[in-house]
């Protein structure tokens, strides 16, 4: 009315994304490695802003038995897709136990991690910047660290996108879905992984 008026005030934009990605031995000996890495080194690609675009940062998680964050929150996507090629080129220098697939700890360390980077950028920028977050899980099998699944992932004001890729036969939808409620891909064969990372980078 009359008596109301608005500001609307500029302000930074910044996407935290977590790249969760499965280095459990099946996945480094299989012989669909080398496409497996080019797709996810495709994602990051895409996933780098343009000149005039909001900034991207992206932490890269691995996980087999142990999880390890390899790459910090960056924008240095060089990085990521460097530790990427390692997959096929040196796993054991990841120094991750390949012998077993703790997917459930892997996806609270990735939602953690976001959750927390925009807590502090919140309060470093007290405010004056918007943030989004999102985690992206690759796996190729169910978690053999416990006997049941993970528990639901359930999105909240820190962590609104949560989005998972199963590339074998080996995972099951209801599975994918707990862990991705924004988008839970089921793709077994290589010639499904292509179109799903796109739809995946377009999402995010």
């Amino acid at each position: 009315n009359v008596e109301a008026s608005a500001r609307f005030i500029d302000k930074d934009e910044e996407s935290f994304i977590a790249l969760v990605v499965d280095v459990s031995e099946s996945v480094t000996t299989g012989e669909n490695v080398e496409v497996l890495v080019e797709r996810l080194q495709d994602l990051v690609t895409a996933l780098e802003p343009g000149a005039d675009e909001s900034s991207v940062y992206i932490s890269l998680i691995m996980f087999g038995r142990s999880v390890r964050q390899v790459v910090p929150f960056t924008e240095n996507y060089d990085v990521v897709r460097s530790q990427l090629q390692l997959i096929v080129d040196d796993p054991a220098s990841l120094g991750i136990n390949g012998m077993g697939t703790d997917l459930c700890n892997a996806v609270d360390q990735g939602v953690a991690e976001v959750k927390a980077v925009r807590e502090s950028r919140s309060t470093a920028m007290y405010g004056g910047v918007l943030t989004t977050g999102t985690v992206i899980t690759v796996t190729d099998g169910k978690d053999t660290s416990q006997p049941e699944p993970c528990s639901p992932v359930v999105p909240d004001s820190l962590i609104q996108n949560l989005i998972s890729l199963g590339i074998s036969s080996d995972v099951e939808r209801a599975d994918l879905t707990g862990i991705g409620p924004q988008g839970a891909f089921l793709v077994p064969t290589p010639q499904d992984w292509e179109s799903a990372f796109d739809e995946i980078g377009t999402r995010v």
